[in-house]
């Protein structure tokens, strides 16, 4: 049995108070797992890797994951920032000493403190020693992504670049991040996609719009969810309530009878719309669920959640059965689960590696 870390020793026995941290499981081959009250990180066999010692924990992006020592403070009361960096060793990199903050990407992760005034909080970005390369100005701020992070300032959001220019101007209702090369920008309410120059390369057109991924972006321009292309125009007709993100060539998507499937990137059923909630494939498998029950209420269906959850191949085949309550992606051959009341972790022959006692 994997020894767990308490107080500087090293326990045979697991704690009687083990939960699984809910957000996202595995990730650069460490999972957040609440022990006694406070979090640390375990690996692929369940061993407690790094103490757990901290009231709140992020996941690890670019070899550092934050953690926090105290609750969050509340406004103009508290301390300054309780919250640093640490790496997969558990070695504290960047004292803590923010108020917030958020992943690692492109080397920079945005930071969150009290305005130099003093008059709320504001948005800046710091590197990898935790040198706030760019200073708290923003009142909205994102991670980067292609190089380039959409922030707010003022009413509008824009891009500006690792150095902290402004790249395209603060101009927008609502800005996404980057992907592929494009982004999916507010114009008025109208959903458009511009270029890393801010030029508008798809005119705002649609009501509802998401990130290209594989080529291929779920967007609305009248009633219905379709699959437009990068030069704009669909590929795969407007038919569906809702959509998700193409990965591993797949999209789920939701038909107006409340039930959800999988479609290729012609638009062709992979697997039959038979489930009441999905999630997107990842290493070969989604998570799949039946016995939620969507409620019509007018023109709107609202979600019970219920039921069980399980796997499914890109066939549709049922590889790990329906048995758990929650489930999550699988990221590095793990993914969080919940049996009965208790979270656990489990691996891809549906072996559980570690179970909240």
């Amino acid at each position: 049995m994997a020894g767990v870390v308490t107080g500087g020793c090293v326990s045979r026995e697991p704690p009687r108070t083990v939960r699984i941290f809910y957000h996202r499981g595995f990730s650069e081959g460490l999972g957040p797992a609440l022990i006694r009250g406070k979090w640390g990180f375990i690996d692929h066999t369940g061993k407690v890797v790094i103490e757990a010692k901290y009231n709140q924990v992020g996941y690890f992006h670019e070899g550092l994951a934050k953690v926090r020592l105290g609750d969050m403070p509340k406004p103009k009361r508290g301390p300054s920032g309780v919250a640093g960096y640490i790496d997969q060793t558990g070695k504290m990199i960047i004292k803590p000493r923010f108020i917030d903050g958020g992943i690692f990407s492109h080397s920079r992760a945005r930071f969150f403190a009290l305005s130099r005034r003093g008059r709320g909080w504001q948005w800046g970005f710091i590197d990898r020693t935790g040198f706030p390369v760019i200073s708290r100005q923003y009142s909205k701020a994102m991670p980067f992504s292609e190089g380039l992070a959409n922030v707010k300032r003022g009413s509008y959001w824009g891009y500006i670049n690792s150095l902290g220019k402004s790249v395209i101007k603060s101009q927008f209702v609502l800005a996404q991040p980057f992907s592929q090369g494009l982004a999916a920008v507010l114009v008025g309410r109208k959903w458009g996609y511009i270029d890393q120059s801010g030029k508008m390369l798809i005119q705002p057109a649609f009501r509802l719009a998401g990130p290209l991924r594989e080529g291929l972006a779920g967007a609305v321009r009248g009633r219905h969810y379709g699959y437009i292309g990068m030069d704009g125009e669909y590929t795969i007709k407007p038919r569906y309530m809702n959509a998700g993100n193409f990965t591993e060539g797949l999209a789920a998507v939701q038909y107006y009878n409340g039930k959800w499937g999988f479609i290729d990137k012609h638009g062709k059923n992979v697997t039959r719309p038979d489930y009441d909630r999905v999630k997107s494939f990842s290493e070969g498998l989604a998570p799949v669920n039946t016995g939620s029950r969507w409620l019509r209420r007018g023109a709107r269906l609202t979600l019970r959640p219920g039921g069980k959850w399980g796997y499914i191949d890109k066939s549709g085949k049922m590889i790990i059965k329906k048995k758990f309550r929650e489930a999550s992606r699988f990221t590095g051959g793990i993914a969080r689960v919940k049996i009965g009341v208790k979270f656990a972790y489990i691996n891809k022959q549906a072996k559980v590696i570690w179970k909240e006692k």
